[in-house]
């Protein structure tokens, strides 16, 4: 079954202008916001388990190109020092499973924007807003066909993601670009336990008028 998530429905808008491979480990409901906080905090018990099960996943297995190379998604404002990252914490998890890979910190926030998370859907960051808030920085990719995975700790539209695609394919277009996240937006009971760990393969939508669109195959 695909299960259509935030975003514009694929019937209300025409022109896809690009579509990117998006694997996700965990549907999201607020009985698993203690989940989401401690990645969020750093902790990173909860993940472990996850990741212990995902790397028997053959779905899992067959969507990871050969020698990837793990970058992380900026987070909505600036990195401090000492501040969390949470999609840094996970791809450095991920890389101590998959071997070889690598981490490698080439996204940057130069600006803050609002948190979606937080905001009502008007105020929240378009795809455009993100890309020019989203910097390559100074630490560079040495093999410019690099096998490179976006990683995130949540998706709900995408925007952000499509953004450090963009990004990245600016500065590496020989690159193979696919997107990880480790919770999705989904619908269901929120005290559906069942959900707490079901991966799966989706893909990103990103139309020709700017919106885009978040699907999973579930």
């Amino acid at each position: 079954m695909i299960e259509f998530l935030r975003g514009i429905p694929p019937h209300l808008d025409v022109g896809t202008q690009k579509t990117i491979d998006n694997y996700s480990v965990i549907p999201y409901r607020k009985n698993l916001w203690p989940f989401l906080r401690e990645v969020k905090f750093g902790r990173t018990t909860q993940l472990i388990e996850a990741l212990d099960k995902l790397v028997q996943e053959d779905s899992f297995l067959e969507f990871l190109p050969n020698n990837p190379i793990f970058v992380p998604c900026p987070r909505s404002s600036p990195l401090k020092k000492d501040t969390v990252w949470p999609a840094l914490s996970i791809s450095k998890a991920l890389s101590s499973y998959i071997q070889p890979s690598q981490v490698e910190m080439i996204l940057e926030r130069t600006t803050a924007v609002n948190k979606s998370a937080f905001c009502a859907p008007e105020e929240r960051p378009t795809i455009q807003d993100h890309f020019d808030s989203i910097a390559v920085g100074q630490k560079k990719i040495t093999a410019p066909d690099s096998n490179i995975v976006l990683v995130d700790d949540v998706i709900t539209k995408g925007s952000t993601t499509i953004a450090c695609h963009d990004r990245v394919k600016d500065a590496y277009p020989d690159s193979s670009i696919k997107v990880l996240t480790l919770f999705r937006h989904s619908k269901g009971s929120s005290t559906d336990e069942d959900c707490k760990y079901y991966p799966c393969n989706g893909r990103i939508l990103h139309y020709t008028s700017g919106k885009s669109f978040v699907e999973h195959q579930e």
